[in-house]
């Protein structure tokens, strides 16, 4: 366990050497600069707003939202998405922000619960909108789109097989924490429409992002469609989530290349506009839990005020 993370980190640095190695740099360094700095700034407002939904949506989820403020579940959301920046993979963003609230809260199993559902809804929403995509391309470029319509569809049965069987077995584990933690789960499957609410919510973001990656592409010269960003966004974002590296750097640009070659987007652009992104992330997240600590901050200073 204690090697984990400098190995993730070394498939981090290792698949971007390796990417830069075979695409010119010049080529990359080109179209970043070609980048206007206001769609970037746009592309940060914009990845804001989209993680204020998610945390809206993780709260959704919970048996009994209202013991906590939304304003705690958004400090809490954007705790976990800095976290993302060095822990490797998702999951430890997930452990860091559903510890943040449960510090303060009696019914931990909750929250644990929705931070998992939340999780697999997200999965759910990029498989779809992947399923999107292709069916967006049509025959035109995918000629065989009907086994990546069918792989998806046996995707978002997976992972919905998961949420479901998951309960089951904590249900009959001697451990009472998992025991817990079913019954808290079980709460969530019993209401269907958060369920889809949520689902819905998570789309919209996705899609969002989406679209944020195809306007960052127009601005660097990147034009394969939105289809083809439909296709190939979700999919790079999927490998992103895999535990293999830091934050997904690396392998999502690698990914995204590899997505986006068949419709004849070069190299250069497509891992520009993956390093743009990653940009867009790392000050999104940097700037959220900024302002959350400055707001806390002041709060505290207001108290000291008041006595």
């Amino acid at each position: 366990m204690r090697l984990a993370w400098p190995i993730k980190a070394l498939v981090s640095v290792g698949s971007l050497i390796g990417l830069l190695w075979v695409v010119p740099l010049a080529d990359i360094g080109a179209a970043i600069r070609s980048l206007p700095l206001q769609v970037f700034l746009g592309a940060v407002a914009v990845f804001l707003l989209g993680h204020l939904g998610a945390a809206s949506k993780w709260r959704l989820l919970a048996s009994q939202p209202a013991r906590a403020p939304y304003g705690r579940w958004v400090e809490a959301h954007f705790t976990g998405l800095f976290s993302n920046l060095y822990l490797p993979g998702v999951a430890g963003g997930d452990l860091v922000r559903a510890g943040w609230l449960m510090r303060e809260s009696r019914d931990k199993e909750a929250i644990a619960a929705a931070a998992l559902a939340d999780r697999l809804i997200d999965l759910v929403a990029l498989i779809l909108l992947a399923c999107a995509g292709v069916a967006a391309i049509g025959t035109r470029q995918a000629n065989s789109e009907w086994w990546l319509l069918a792989t998806a569809a046996g995707a978002v049965a997976i992972v919905s097989g998961v949420g479901l069987i998951l309960p089951r077995l904590f249900e009959r584990s001697r451990f009472p924490v998992l025991r817990r933690l079913s019954a808290a789960a079980e709460a969530v499957l019993r209401r269907p429409r958060h369920l889809l609410t949520a689902l819905v919510l998570s789309v919209a973001i996705q899609a969002t992002f989406v679209s944020l990656n195809a306007w960052l592409g127009l601005a660097v010269g990147v034009r394969p469609g939105l289809s083809a960003w439909l296709f190939a966004w979700p999919l790079a974002k999927l490998v992103a989530t895999l535990p293999v590296s830091i934050a997904g750097i690396g392998v999502r640009e690698v990914a995204l290349v590899t997505l986006l070659a068949p419709f004849a987007v070069p190299a250069a652009a497509a891992t520009a506009v993956g390093l743009a992104w990653e940009a867009v992330l790392i000050s999104g997240a940097v700037a959220g839990w900024s302002l959350l600590r400055l707001r806390v901050a002041l709060a505290a200073r207001r108290e000291v005020l008041h006595r």
